[in-house]
Parts: structure tokens; C-alpha cells; sequence
């Protein structure tokens, strides 16, 4: 197979993508602040009178490191992933309560991902109790359909989820994506694994509705009335500037924008560039082989495709 070719010509050529800053309404405001190439360095979440936490974000080759701080606390909670071949395959998160009388404890989250690099099974453990959580999650069309939980054996309850496939933004797909139902634990939102595609292959469409079913109400974490239907907002150039879980106008999010350059390259005369391909273990190839490839592109995204 031929590597697809970009011909550049002229003297300067740029790319540019947009990058939400906030996310808010009377009650809540979420922030959004970016490291130079591009991921979610801090989130910031203001709620209530005045209630904030914040969460930084460092990335390693190895592993992802999360720092949760509630309110003016000198001491954070530790959320930090493992990472194999550019995937979260484990995550530790150590508890701080604050409090003398309550000590410090860890979660524990394993994850498994199958041949086409979809997250398929995440098991929850907390070092309090001897209990499992098991989650297993069915794929459909490149989204997140359907999530079983498991309390050790017993099914408590399910997730049903569907998509709008006319929001592709990674953001919007970020603020409303399924797995923070499994990944959440005590308010630490994984928005910079998320947004960085460190869970595998990534949901391609923002979510149009959740249903939740429960079938052991005292062990699963929603009702039935906690189910939603989305509804979008965009503005001239495409944007979603609002969002609204099941038509309630107190709900609504309003979204900010900014135009972010994503690369500047400078060209004198015209110039080839082909796509980079790599295996499934991050090994460069030359072309297309059979199974999990990873392909680079000139623009400098990243996408996975299954041959």
C-alpha cells in the first residue's frame, strides 16, 4: 500500500484548532487551562457559594499523574495512571480525607482493552472494603453503548447510551463521555485522559442521551429519573456554545472558546510528507499490516485502524 502524500507550498502554512476555556451556568463553572502542546495541564471547578477543586495534570511516558485539591486544603489527593504502550492500564488514587480521625486509603481501578484497543473492563477496588465493582462495556459504531456493573457477581445495574454523530469536537465529547460514570471517584474527573485518548480507542461522537437502569437500587449509583437526553447548541462557525440535558433551560452549559495554533510549518517550494505508521506496540513500519496500526499524520494527529 502507498502512504497517502500532503503536497505544501508557499512560504508559511498553519493549522489551528479551537480549545474550550470554560463551561458554566448560575450554579457551577468549570475551566480549562492547556500546556503548550495541547493537553489539559488544569481544570478548575468553582460550585455551590464557593466551593472549588482543582485538578492538575502531569504526563510521563510511563504514567499520568492527577492532583485533586478541595477547597484551600494543603493536602491533595493522588490520582496516577500507569501507562503501557500510550494506554491507562491501571490507576492508583490515594485519599487524603483531611480529617485525623479518618486515615488515608486507596482505590484502585485495573482496565482491559481488547484487539481493537477498546476499553472493554474496568474493576474497581477500595482498600476499606473486600468488595469489586466490575464494569463491562459493549462498543457499537465507535461509541460506548452499554455498561453492565457488578458488584462482585451480582449485575446492579446498566448504562444505555447513544450518540449525536453531528458533534465530533474532542472537548464536548470529553465534558459528557460515558466513562466518567466508572472512572469518577469523590469528584477527580479524568478530563486530561480523556482528552489525551489515554483509555484506548476514543468515542468518536458526543453523547445524545444516557438511560440508566438499575437492578440493585441500594448498590447502583443512579435511578431512573437521573436519565437524560442531550440537546446541542452551535453557533455560525460550528461551534457548541450550549448544552442541555433533557430540554430543562436551569441546566444549560454555556461553553467559551479559544482559537489555538496547533502548528506553523515554513516552506519555500513544494515539499512530500507521508503518514507514519506504527504497530499496535508503538514500532515504526512501512506500511499497513494486518492487525491494530497506528497512523500518524502529517497534521500531527493520531488515529488507530484495524486492518
Amino acid at each position: 500500500m502507498i502512504a497517502m502524500t500532503v503536497l505544501l507550498s508557499g512560504s508559511v502554512y498553519s493549522q489551528s484548532t479551537k480549545s474550550l476555556i470554560k463551561a458554566y451556568n448560575a450554579e457551577q463553572s468549570m475551566s480549562f487551562e492547556y500546556a503548550p502542546n495541547g493537553k489539559l495541564a488544569k481544570f478548575n471547578f468553582v460550585y455551590g457559594a464557593s466551593k472549588t477543586r482543582t485538578d492538575t495534570y502531569t504526563y510521563a511516558t510511563d504514567k499520568i499523574v492527577q492532583e485533586h485539591v478541595e477547597g484551600g486544603s494543603s493536602n491533595a489527593d493522588h490520582h496516577t495512571s500507569t501507562l503501557t504502550n500510550g494506554k491507562i492500564t491501571k490507576t492508583v488514587v490515594i485519599m487524603n480525607e483531611n480529617d485525623p480521625n479518618i486515615p488515608v486509603y486507596e482505590v484502585s481501578y485495573d482496565y482491559t482493552y481488547n484487539d481493537a484497543d477498546q476499553l472493554v473492563k474496568v474493576v474497581f477496588k477500595n482498600s476499606n472494603d473486600n468488595k469489586h465493582v466490575t464494569s463491562e462495556i459493549t462498543w457499537i459504531d465507535g461509541g460506548i453503548s452499554n455498561i453492565k456493573q457488578y458488584e462482585d457477581e451480582t449485575l446492579i445495574g446498566e448504562i444505555n447510551v447513544t450518540y449525536d454523530p453531528s458533534i465530533t469536537s474532542k472537548h464536548v465529547i470529553m465534558l459528557v463521555n460515558p466513562l466518567q460514570n466508572i472512572l469518577n471517584y469523590e469528584g477527580m474527573l479524568p478530563y486530561g485522559q480523556l482528552l489525551g485518548d489515554y483509555y484506548g480507542f476514543p468515542i468518536k461522537h458526543a453523547v445524545k442521551s444516557v438511560q440508566y437502569v438499575p437492578h440493585v437500587k441500594e448498590y447502583f449509583g443512579w435511578g431512573a429519573e437521573d436519565s437524560f437526553t442531550m440537546t446541542y447548541t452551535k453557533n455560525e462557525e460550528g461551534d457548541v456554545v450550549k448544552f442541555t440535558p433533557t430540554d430543562t433551560d436551569d441546566t444549560v452549559m454555556s461553553l467559551e472558546w479559544t482559537a489555538t495554533p496547533t502548528g506553523i510549518s515554513a516552506a519555500s517550494h513544494c515539499q512530500t510528507m507521508p503518514e507514519m505508521y506504527f504497530n499496535g506496540n508503538g514500532m515504526r513500519q512501512s506500511q499497513l499490516q494486518k492487525g491494530l496500526n497506528i497512523i500518524k499524520s502529517t497534521d500531527g494527529s493520531v488515529r488507530k485502524v484495524l486492518k
